[in-house]
């Protein structure tokens, strides 16, 4: 659970300097993009309708996902890394991955969100926003199958057996939970560190983050940038 919390931080807050470079370039700023259906089915969360506002601290949105990994700011920070700081394998691994999939999440959003407040909720949660549940359906499969490469599932160890008892268990009789839960819902794929209740996430009759009028506020104001926290 700690290795999948830090994976998420280290992924979206490593990219802060790059994005903020960016924003403080631009001299204009375009009209925000309409907000996009993701389905009309009722009781069937949207990006905008996940989380309430009272869930967790800290907030971060990437917009147009594969629009960033392509781009050549982020390739100037990660090359030098690859590079010279000799990173683990799990992370290059994730860096030509992510540049294969691109196209795929070309405009989708993501948000990062960590931090709990809220009771029986994740220590952290990531949603990807696909244009479609058809086209969150045919990507999570291939999530699911890349995860175990960067997540690897810990190796089973064996409970210690009682005093008076001459056998213990074998390791491979003892499983070893993966240190992810992935799920799909609608045209949202869900990645935590534990086993998710959609309802804890957003209770009934809780108001979304979304129309939290200080956060409303906040995110219209930076709504044509590529990052918000």
């Amino acid at each position: 659970m700690k290795v999948l919390n830090s994976f998420l931080l280290v992924f979206a807050f490593a990219l802060t300097p790059v994005l903020t470079t960016e924003s403080l370039a631009q001299q204009r700023r375009q009209p925000p993009k309409p907000v996009r259906k993701v389905g009309t089915v009722q009781n069937v969360p949207t990006f905008d309708t996940l989380i309430a506002a009272d869930t967790y601290n800290i907030y971060v949105e990437v917009r147009g996902v594969g629009q960033l990994i392509r781009s050549n700011s982020v390739n100037e920070l990660i090359d030098p890394v690859i590079k010279l700081a000799d990173p683990p394998k799990e992370f290059k691994t994730l860096v030509k991955w992510l540049n294969t999939r691109a196209d795929d999440v070309m405009t989708s959003r993501m948000l990062v969100a960590t931090w709990a407040t809220a009771k029986n909720v994740p220590e952290a949660l990531v949603a990807i926003e696909f244009d479609s549940p058809e086209e969150a359906m045919k990507f999570e499969p291939q999530l699911n199958r890349f995860l175990p490469k960067v997540l690897p599932t810990p190796t089973p160890q064996a409970s210690p057996s009682p005093a008076n008892t001459t056998t213990s268990a074998k390791p491979e009789d003892v499983a070893a939970k993966p240190q992810y839960f992935l799920k799909q819902v609608g045209s949202l794929i869900l990645i935590t560190p534990s086993a998710l209740n959609l309802k804890d996430l957003r209770p009934p009759k809780s108001r979304a983050l979304s129309e939290e009028p200080s956060f409303r506020v906040a995110r219209n104001r930076f709504a044509s940038e590529q990052f918000f926290v």
